[in-house]
Order: structure tokens, then sequence, then C-alpha cells
């Protein structure tokens, strides 16, 4: 009795597994990559996809031969970066925005133009997405929201780094059972503001402080030489 109760449970788990059509560029880590980075008055979103998970986006191989090349990722990236704009809802300051500018792509590994990626390097190669919000107001908490997950698949996640100058890292994982997180830097409005306004002024006044240093020590060095250069 026992045994034919364990036969039966294994004989069909593979008519299921023999049932399934595994897509060519599948992955089961199911997982993206998102580094937030907070500054006093801008937002950067960096994305890092995998070629399965940019197959699930859009259809990369495009000639159906079951290997992509760096064309053919180069072509995808105006759907790929419409779908994170379209897909990533973003609130700063309880305020409704994007994503932001587009501001490049990158393929993460070593000479990618001339590379030809087969189905044992689809969840292995991953292209980064850049995009960048400025806020000249001051930035004082930022809202992340998703709605890639019914495109991704259920079992997507979403592994994102939260980066602010003077703080540690924080890690958020996002899922379809969690899309959403808030995330609150500490600053207020004025002293972002503030500090904003401080980091653009820095560049324009140092070359006058260095002026002043010269014209100091070289004034000291005429006096030197008048008081101990006379006989």
């Amino acid at each position: 009795m026992s045994k034919r109760l364990f036969i039966a449970p294994l004989h069909l788990a593979l008519l299921i597994a023999a049932s399934v059509t595994v897509p060519t560029f599948g992955h089961p880590a199911d997982v993206s990559y998102l580094r937030v980075r907070v500054e006093h008055d801008s937002v950067d979103l960096r994305f890092s996809l995998n070629v399965a998970t940019l197959a699930r986006i859009v259809r990369i191989d495009a000639n159906g031969d079951n290997q992509v090349t760096f064309d053919e990722i180069e072509k995808a990236v105006p759907a790929v970066r419409e779908f994170l704009t379209r897909s990533t809802l973003v609130s700063i300051n309880d305020r409704e925005t994007t994503a932001g500018e587009f501001k490049n792509y990158e393929c993460v590994w070593p000479s990618p133009k001339d590379s030809m990626l087969g189905p044992q390097d689809a969840g292995q190669r991953f292209v980064d997405f850049h995009f960048h919000q400025p806020w000249p107001s001051g930035v004082v908490d930022v809202w992340l929201g998703f709605k890639v997950f019914e495109q991704l698949g259920d079992l997507h996640t979403i592994q994102c780094i939260y980066q602010q100058p003077g703080e540690h890292d924080t890690p958020v994982s996002f899922s379809q059972h969690e899309p959403e997180f808030l995330y609150d830097t500490g600053w207020n409005a004025t002293t972002s503001a503030l500090e904003t306004e401080s980091a653009a002024q820095t560049p324009a006044h140092q070359p006058h402080r260095w002026l002043m240093t010269i014209a100091a020590i070289a004034s000291i060095a005429l006096l030197v030489r008048f008081l101990f250069g006379r006989k």
C-alpha cells in the first residue's frame, strides 16, 4: 500500500514535467536587481535584468536561432525602457512622478559586442538600465511600486538596495505580494534644499578660497624677505 502511494505521485510528477514546455530562455532564479541612489536633489534608479527576464519583456531573440547578439539586445532597449517606465510607479515627497530620464544601458559582461549568448547564459548575463530623476526642491521620501509581476511572473522578485549619503545601505525585496515600499531619508525639505544649494555653490566659491590662500602665502613671503633681507 505504502509503496503504491509512493510510486503514484512520482509518476504524476514525471507526467507533469513532461507536459510542461519550458521557454528556451527561461531561468528558475527569477530575480532582478535594483539600486536606488537617493541624493538631496535627485533619485537614480539602476535596474539589472538578466537576458531571461528581457525575453519576457520583448522578443529579444529576433531571428529565433536560440542565440542572442549585442545587436539584438540593442534593438530591444527601447521596448525594455518603455516597459520599465510604464511599470515603475514613483512618488517623491508624496508627489507622483516617473522613474525619470533614461540615461543609458550597459551590458555588464566582458566584450559584449563580440559575444553570442546561448540558453545557458540567459540567467547569468545582466543588462543595466539607468534612470535619473532630478528633484531640486529636496528629497524627503521616495515611494516605489511595481506592476511588472503579471508579465515577469508571480515568482519574480526585485532585490533592491537603497543608498543614501551618510547612511547604511537598506535592502528591500519587491514581489507580487509586496510590490511597494516607502523609503524615508530622514531629511526635511528645508535641510535637503539647503544641502542642494550649498553643493551647488561650493564649486563656484572654491577657486576664490585658493586664490586667497595663495595671496596670503605670497604676502607672508614678501614680508619675511623685507624684514630679514635688509642689511
